[in-house]
């Protein structure tokens, strides 16, 4: 995979001008073929049909249909909004991955149906980029045909959702996290705090946005040693 996405990048990401949306498409039919090595025609369906609407391409193995790809033209910066075709695609054919690409970069996108449709964004790698090519690379072997044929993206999608952040947001709130925090209130400050001071503090860590620099790791409460 390495020799191919190497040759890829030579071939293409040197172009200099304005390379429209349908050059770009030949691009991506190299990238799904020649990188991630998918077969032509049998695996990669372009304008695929979804409710009345047509997705860029379709990947699907052996049935199995793994994610929509949304093109936009090599010289267009993604932006979330050109996504959200790809999702409601996705949705609508109960795919659980979008791609969004212009050729360069390329976001990994995870489809969410819940009361309403929305996505997690998964990855995003920029070739381009020569010092992270090693990373791309590791990052888009979860794409490859031959690791989604081993459950790359089912694990990636378990993964995913176990971290998902509504998700981690929910586990603050464990009786065993608010035991935690009142424990070590108490020990640091000498004084007893309520529960529901603590979830509202909780709530008010969730909803707000907080500087990461102000924030410092506490270390874990030290037992007092038992006097022999």
């Amino acid at each position: 995979m390495a020799v191919a996405l190497k040759t890829y990048c030579k071939k293409y990401l040197n172009k200099q001008g304005k390379i429209q949306e349908s050059d770009t498409r030949i691009m991506i039919d190299s990238f799904l073929s020649d990188v991630l090595t998918y077969i032509e025609l049998d695996e990669i369906s372009t304008e695929f049909g979804i409710q009345g609407a047509f997705a860029d391409y379709l990947v699907h193995v052996n049935k199995t249909k793994y994610f929509i790809v949304e093109v936009k033209a090599f010289s267009i910066v993604l932006r979330k909004h050109h996504l959200r075709q790809a999702i409601n695609y996705a949705a609508g054919e109960g795919i659980h991955w979008a791609i969004l690409t212009n050729g360069r970069h390329f976001e990994l996108h995870r489809v969410i149906v819940d009361k309403r449709v929305d996505s997690v964004h998964e990855f995003s790698i920029d070739l381009t980029n020569k010092s992270e090519f090693k990373k791309s690379l590791e990052l888009l072997q979860f794409l490859h045909r031959d690791s989604i044929l081993k459950k790359s993206l089912k694990m990636l999608l378990v993964k995913s959702e176990a971290l998902d952040y509504r998700k981690i947001s929910g586990l603050l709130y464990a009786p065993p996290v608010i035991k935690f925090i009142k424990k070590y209130l108490r020990s640091k400050f000498k004084s007893k705090f309520l529960e529901e001071d603590i979830n509202k503090v909780i709530t008010d860590i969730i909803s707000n946005p907080i500087d990461i620099s102000t924030i410092k790791p506490v270390k874990a409460i030290r037992k007092p040693k038992a006097h022999l």
